[in-house]
């Protein structure tokens, strides 16, 4: 993938190369020739990944994105998110997730909103702004909250608001709801990829 990742770069047009520097370069994934370079950034991205690059598949995804952040064809909104806070980034990360064009395409993303305190944490931000972040992240997203909070093991959660959050995650749950499964699957992926961060994090957030 490297080798391909070369070869493309020497066949780009140097135009193409100064719009990149600008972030203002696009590639139309419905042009069918266009779509081995995001195929193979894609699969190097996953490949970097495994060896816990970070930073560079953070980089790579960032490209990505901006080739055509309208469609985000290969949903990096759902992991760029998790590579910037491995990567340690979370001034680029708040950067992006808190900028006018990406603030309401994100604002459906659990992970998103669920990172976003966690990298304002991370950036050294004050605490009420960062529980005030979470606070909106567990109104919009209960299910996801409610996950994370039994795999993260928080005790002191007081019974009326575990009955709410549970209650509300099995709803959520059934098939018969709006994009129930979709939701679902957006929160397994999430707990199962972040537990053990939050871990880590959660004492900061005890007085929510």
């Amino acid at each position: 993938m490297e080798r391909a990742l070369f070869s493309f770069g020497r066949a780009l047009h140097s135009s193409f190369a100064a719009k990149l520097a600008t972030g203002t370069a696009r590639l139309d994934f419905r042009r069918p020739e266009n779509r081995e370079f995001w195929l193979t950034v894609w699969r190097y991205i996953g490949n970097i990944g495994m060896r816990a690059t970070w930073r560079t598949a953070y980089e790579w995804a960032r490209l990505l994105l901006s080739l055509d952040p309208d469609g985000d064809h290969y949903c990096l909104g759902l992991v760029i998110d998790q590579y910037a806070l491995r990567a340690h980034q979370p001034e680029s990360f708040l950067a992006l997730a808190r900028s006018k064009y990406f603030i309401g395409k994100w604002s459906q993303l659990p992970n998103i909103c669920f990172s976003i305190p966690l990298a304002a944490k991370m950036k050294g931000e004050d605490i009420a702004r960062c529980q005030k972040a979470l606070a909106q992240a567990i109104e919009a997203f209960p299910w996801v909250a409610a996950r994370l909070l039994q795999e993260v093991g928080v005790a002191k959660i007081p019974p009326s608001v575990w009955g709410k959050l549970l209650q509300c995650a099995s709803f959520c749950g059934k098939s018969n709801m709006i994009q129930g499964r979709q939701q679902d699957r957006k929160r397994i992926f999430y707990t199962q990829s972040y537990t053990q961060r939050w871990q880590k994090t959660c004492g900061r957030f005890q007085k929510l």
